[in-house]
């Protein structure tokens, strides 16, 4: 019996199942599972952003946020309030941080290695 769980798992030769990743963006955060397009429509939202992107960073959340103008000052108590009556406490983002733009992949993805990068700089 086959359950549509969103886990990418290959067959190994023997019949055992190797786990390869996920096809979407749910993550386990706080031991609840989140859907990262969840949480970054709501900031992008919240913020009047150009892009947010969530990612989980040594197991804390993060948002990258692009700005619309060049000036992005975060009220961190303003979004939270905004925040706290769309997403669960479990899903709010523990940092935040500003980038210039998005960096993208040559296929126009988000470039998630390069995203990292740039949050374990800071």
């Amino acid at each position: 019996r086959l359950y549509q769980t969103g886990d990418l798992v290959r067959r190994n030769l023997d019949s055992s199942l190797i786990y390869i990743g996920r096809c979407d963006a749910q993550v386990k955060i706080r031991g609840q599972r989140v859907e990262l397009a969840d949480i970054e429509y709501h900031v992008r939202r919240a913020l009047n952003a150009e892009a947010v992107v969530a990612d989980v960073l040594g197991g804390s959340l993060v948002a990258f946020i692009q700005a619309r103008n060049l000036d992005l000052d975060i009220d961190l108590v303003h979004v939270y309030r905004l925040l706290a009556h769309v997403l669960s406490t479990y899903m709010m983002p523990s940092t935040y941080m500003a980038v210039d733009h998005i960096p993208l992949t040559e296929n126009g993805k988000t470039d998630q290695r390069k995203l990292r990068a740039i949050g374990a700089k800071q």
